[in-house]
């Protein structure tokens, strides 16, 4: 009786099987890419790595901009004036940035300065390598120490076919 029971499951009509392929496809859909949405700041250094203070005013003037691996300005975000800690998380819509599955970004949040910006933190970024996160994903960029600097939000693009 258990065999012919087996037997039985491998003899399901070709039809149930696409209802099938199709249902997986539904659940593990292929990605062929991604928006980013958004960049929020979660901390940041009270002072610069030397230990000298972000700017004279003491606050740091932090800015995201999200570049392509050519170089390219993809997204650079407004300036967030003398930034205290009780105004974190610091977040910036993005729009208008869309990248491949393998594309390289590079996502780098400064301090803006009169002479010339202090760079806080620089992440390289492939889609591929976190696109097995929940979709849409936010995932984190780490700061020292391995906490969590920012998150990243993404709305993925499935492939075709």
């Amino acid at each position: 009786m258990r065999l012919l029971a087996l037997l039985s499951l491998f003899a399901l009509p070709l039809s149930g099987c696409a209802g099938l392929a199709e249902a997986l496809d539904e659940a593990f859909p292929t990605y062929s890419g991604g928006d980013v949405t958004a960049v929020t700041l979660l901390t940041l250094p009270p002072s610069k790595p030397d230990g000298s203070a972000w700017d004279l005013s003491g606050g740091a003037d932090p800015f995201v901009v999200i570049r392509a691996e050519n170089g390219a300005v993809l997204y650079n975000g407004s300036v967030v004036a003398n930034a205290v800690p009780s105004q974190y998380p610091l977040p910036w819509a993005v729009s208008g940035v869309r990248v491949g599955m393998e594309d390289v970004m590079w996502i780098e949040v400064y301090d803006d300065d009169v002479a010339e910006d202090d760079v806080v933190a620089r992440y390289r970024v492939r889609l591929a390598d976190v696109s097995g996160l929940v979709k849409p994903a936010t995932f984190p960029l780490m700061g020292p120490g391995g906490q969590p600097m920012a998150e990243v939000d993404v709305r993925w693009i499935e492939a075709a076919g």
